[in-house]
C-alpha cells in the first residue's frame, strides 16, 4: 500500500493534513478513528475529544473528498433550533428592559438570563466537532445579529448614546442643506468623515425613511457582515472552521461589541468594512487572473470607503497590512515561504489616507492629539504618584455588585491564562503564517491596555481599542481551545481523562464568564438598561422630557443659536434642538462656572458676552444627585470626578432673578433663558479680552503643520506633568 493513503480507508493522503478526509485516522501517532458523528445527534456533538485538527470536510482544501459510505448530514445541524433559542434570549431581554423602564428590580435577571441564553448554547454547538461548516458559519451570524438587536432593543425609538446623536446632528445637517462637511458644534471632526451619513441619508430619501430608522438599518447591515467576515478570516488563517467559529464567538466577548460596536456611529460602519477587507486579501493570496483583478478592485473599493468613514480604523487598518508586510519579511529572511503579502493594498492605503488627510480632514491632527495628550499626561501623573489608580467598577458614582466584580475579573484571568497556551500553539503550528503570527503579536498587547485602565484619562482609549486588540485574542485563545489533548489516558499519572462532553460544558461556562465579563468591563453598570432619568448618566439622562425641550428650541429659536447648558441637554439641543452648544473657556474662565457660582456676578457675565451666549438651558434635576459620569458639564469642568455632593438648586435657580435674563420656556423641570447683553452692559463694563498667548495662533491648515504645532504641545505639556521642567528652562 503506499505510504501516502490511509492505512485504515486507503484514501489517498492530501496535503499535508493530520487527519484522513474520510476517517479522521491521525497520521502522526497511527490511531485510527471512527466514522464522523452524526449531526443530529445532539448539540454536544460526539464524545470525542474536541480536535486539534477537524475531519477534512470542515478544512480549507482545493481538492474534493472521495465519497462516503455514510449517510450525508444535513448542512444546517442545529442552526434552526439554536436561532429560536437566541430570538428567546431577546424576548426576554425585550421583557427585562421593559420591565427597567418601569424601575422594577428583577428586571436585571431578565437581562442576564436573556444574554446567556442567547450567547452559550451556540458556543456549546461551535465547540462540538459533529457541526459542519455551513452550520458554524450560521451559528456565529445569528450570534452577531442577535447582540445587535439586543442592543437595538435598548432604545428601539431613538437614539440616545453620545455618538448617536453627534451623529445624527451631522445627518440632519447633510439631510437639510445637501451639502458635505458643515461643521458640528458635537463632535469638530464628525463632518470630514461622512462615509455612514452618506449612505444614511441616501438610504431614506430612496426608503422614504426617518433617519433613525435608515441608521439602524445600516449598522444592521453591517452587522450582519462582520461575524461572517471574521469567521473567513480566522478559518483562512487557521485552516479550520471549528477554530473559526470558536475564535468569532472569543471576538464577540471584548468589551466593545455588545453597545458601542452597535450603536449609530461611524466606527460600527467602518469595522465590518476592515474585516471584510482583510478577509479579501486573504482570499486574493492564492487567487490569478480575472479572479485576482476582481478580488483588488473589491479592496480598494473598502479601503476608500473605510478611509473617508473612520480615521482609527483607517490607521488600524493600515497598521496591520504594514505589519503584513514586515512580518512576511521577516519570515523570509529565516529562511521561510510564505505567501506573498499585500504591499500594493498597503502602498494603497498610505495615499489614500495622505490625500484625505491633505483634501478633508486637515483638522484630525488637532483633534486627536489632545487625545493622546490626555492618556500620556495622566500615565505619567499616575507613574510619577502625582494622582491615584482609579478604581475598577467603582470611580464613576455607582459601583457594580460584588458579583459583577467578581465575573469582570474572572474575564481578564481567563484571557490572561489562555494566551500563553495559545501564544506558544501559534509558534508551534503557525509560525510560518505571516498573518497568524501578527495576530499572535497583536494579542501580546492585551496586558497593556489593561495597564490603561488605571488612569481615568486612558479608561476610554483602553476600551475603544478593544475592537482591534480583540482580533489577535480571540484568534490566539481559539488556537489554545484547539490544541492537541491526550486521547486515553495521561502518560505521566495513568489518571483518565475528564470526558469530553464535560470539557465542553466547562469551556462554555468559562466562554459566558469571559462573554458576560466583557459587558461588565466595558460598560458601566448605570447603563446596562434603559431606565428613569438619572443625573449626567450618558444614555439614561436622554428621556422625553429633555427630547420635549430640545424639540421647541429647533422649532421656536433661531437655529445655530449659542447656548450653555449640561452635557445631557446639549447633545439634545445640538441633535433634536439643531442649537450650538458652548463648552471649555472663556477668555480663561470655565462656562460651567456659571452654573456652580451662588451668584451672577461679573465674571460670569463677562464670560456670557465673551462667548457670545444667547441662550442658557437650566435642567433642575441635577441637583438630585451626583454625575454618574464624573462631571455635569465637561470632563475638566472644575470639580470633576470629585462630587461628593449635589449642585445646589439655588445655582441652578438664581436666574430666575436676574435682569438680564428672560424666561422663555419652562417644562416643569427644564427652563429656557434668553440672555440679554444690552441689560448686562448697562451694569458691566465689559474690558477687552485679555490675549491668550499660547491658543492665540490660528489654526494650521495642513496636516503637517497641524501635526507639528500640537507636538510641540503635547510635548510641553507632557514634560510640565512628568515635573521634568529644567529642559524647558535650558
Amino acid at each position: 500500500m503506499d505510504a501516502s493513503s490511509c492505512p485504515q480507508c486507503r484514501t489517498p493522503r492530501t496535503g499535508s493534513f493530520r487527519n484522513c478526509r474520510t476517517c479522521a485516522f491521525d497520521f502522526d501517532t497511527g490511531t485510527a478513528a471512527g466514522p464522523a458523528p452524526s449531526a443530529s445527534a445532539s448539540p454536544l456533538g460526539s464524545s470525542s475529544a474536541l480536535p486539534s485538527q477537524e475531519p477534512s470536510s470542515e478544512r480549507l482544501s482545493t481538492s474534493q473528498a472521495p465519497p462516503s459510505a455514510e449517510a450525508p448530514r444535513l448542512p444546517l445541524g442545529w442552526l434552526p433550533a439554536l436561532t429560536a433559542l437566541v430570538a428567546t434570549g431577546l424576548l426576554l431581554l425585550a421583557a427585562g428592559d421593559t420591565a427597567a423602564r418601569g424601575g422594577d428590580p428583577g428586571a436585571e435577571v431578565l437581562f442576564w438570563v436573556g444574554l446567556v441564553l442567547i450567547f452559550a448554547p451556540v458556543a456549546l454547538r461551535l465547540l462540538s466537532r459533529g457541526a459542519t461548516r455551513t452550520e458554524r458559519l450560521g451559528l456565529v451570524t445569528v450570534l452577531g445579529f442577535g447582540l445587535y438587536v439586543a442592543k437595538v432593543l435598548y432604545s428601539p425609538t431613538g437614539f440616545t448614546f453620545h455618538d448617536e446623536l453627534a451623529t445624527l446632528r451631522v445627518v440632519e445637517d447633510i439631510a437639510r442643506s445637501g451639502h458635505l462637511f458643515m461643521p458640528s458644534p458635537l463632535v469638530r471632526i464628525y463632518p470630514v468623515y461622512p462615509g455612514l451619513e452618506i449612505v444614511t441619508t441616501a438610504l431614506a430619501s430612496i426608503g422614504g425613511t426617518s433617519l433613525f430608522v435608515a441608521g439602524i438599518l445600516v449598522i444592521g447591515a453591517a452587522r450582519l457582515l462582520l461575524a461572517p467576515a471574521l469567521f473567513l478570516i480566522f478559518e483562512r488563517v487557521g485552516e479550520s472552521s471549528l477554530l473559526a467559529g470558536i475564535a468569532t464567538a472569543v471576538y464577540m466577548c471584548n468589551p466593545s461589541f455588545l453597545f458601542f460596536d452597535g450603536q449609530y456611529a461611524y466606527e460600527s460602519l467602518a469595522l465590518p468594512m476592515a474585516t471584510l477587507l482583510l478577509a479579501v486579501a486573504l482570499r486574493r493570496e492564492g487567487a490569478t487572473g480575472a479572479t485576482r483583478r476582481r478580488l483588488t478592485l473589491v479592496a480598494l473599493i473598502l479601503i476608500v470607503g473605510i478611509v473617508v468613514t473612520h480615521h482609527m480604523t483607517a490607521f488600524a487598518m493600515l497598521a496591520f497590512l504594514v505589519g503584513w508586510v514586515v512580518v512576511r519579511g521577516l519570515l523570509r529572511w529565516r529562511g521561510a515561504t510564505p505567501p506573498p503579502a499585500p504591499i500594493d493594498l498597503a502602498a494603497f492605503t498610505v495615499v489614500a489616507i495622505g490625500t484625505w488627510l491633505a483634501l478633508v480632514a486637515s483638522g484630525f491632527f488637532a483633534y486627536i492629539l489632545p487625545v493622546i495628550e490626555a492618556v500620556v499626561v495622566g500615565v505619567l501623573q499616575f507613574l510619577s504618584g502625582q494622582s491615584a489608580a482609579k478604581i475598577p467598577f467603582a470611580s464613576t458614582g455607582q459601583s457594580s455588585a460584588i458579583w459583577q466584580e467578581v465575573v469582570g475579573y474572572a474575564s481578564v484571568g481567563l484571557i490572561l491564562i489562555a494566551l500563553p497556551f495559545g501564544l506558544w500553539q501559534v509558534w508551534r503550528r503557525h509560525r510560518t503564517n505571516p498573518v497568524a503570527v501578527l495576530l499572535g503579536l497583536i494579542a501580546m498587547s492585551y496586558p497593556g491596555t489593561l495597564a490603561l485602565r488605571l488612569t481615568q484619562a486612558s479608561t476610554e482609549t483602553s476600551s475603544r481599542s478593544s475592537e482591534f486588540v480583540f482580533l489577535g485574542v480571540a484568534f490566539v485563545v481559539a488556537v489554545a481551545l484547539t490544541r492537541p489533548l491526550p486521547r486515553r489516558r495521561s502518560a505521566l499519572t495513568g489518571i483518565r481523562r475528564i470526558p469530553r462532553h464535560v470539557q465542553r460544558v466547562v469551556l462554555v461556562g468559562a466562554g459566558a464568564m469571559m462573554f458576560v465579563g466583557g459587558i461588565i468591563v466595558g460598560w458601566p453598570p448605570y447603563e446596562l438598561q434603559p431606565g428613569p432619568y438619572q443625573v449626567a448618566a450618558d444614555s439614561r439622562s436622554i428621556d422625553a422630557t429633555g427630547i420635549e425641550a430640545a424639540l421647541w428650541a429647533g422649532a421656536h429659536l433661531p437655529p445655530s443659536s449659542r447656548l450653555l447648558t449640561d452635557g445631557a441637554n446639549g447633545l439634545l439641543m445640538g441633535s433634536y434642538g439643531h442649537q450650538d452648544p458652548v463648552t471649555g473657556l472663556a477668555d480663561g474662565y470655565p462656562l460651567a462656572n456659571v452654573f456652580f457660582s451662588a451668584t451672577l456676578g461679573p465674571l460670569e457675565l463677562t464670560a456670557l458676552q465673551y462667548d457670545k451666549i444667547a441662550y442658557l438651558v437650566v435642567d433642575h434635576r441635577l441637583a438630585t444627585g451626583v454625575p454618574l459620569t464624573g462631571s455635569y458639564f465637561e470632563g475638566d469642568e472644575p470639580g470633576a470626578f470629585q462630587w461628593r455632593i449635589p449642585i445646589a438648586l439655588a445655582a441652578l435657580t438664581k436666574f430666575d432673578l436676574e435682569r438680564t435674563m428672560s424666561w422663555i420656556y419652562d417644562n416643569g423641570t427644564i427652563v429656557i433663558y434668553r440672555y440679554d447683553p444690552v441689560a448686562a452692559s448697562a451694569t458691566l463694563v465689559v474690558t477687552p479680552a485679555r490675549p491668550i498667548k499660547a491658543t492665540g495662533r490660528p489654526l494650521p491648515s495642513s496636516p503637517a503643520g497641524g501635526f507639528v504645532a500640537g507636538a510641540r504641545v503635547l510635548l510641553y505639556r507632557v514634560v510640565d506633568a512628568s515635573g521634568w521642567r529644567g529642559w524647558r528652562q535650558r
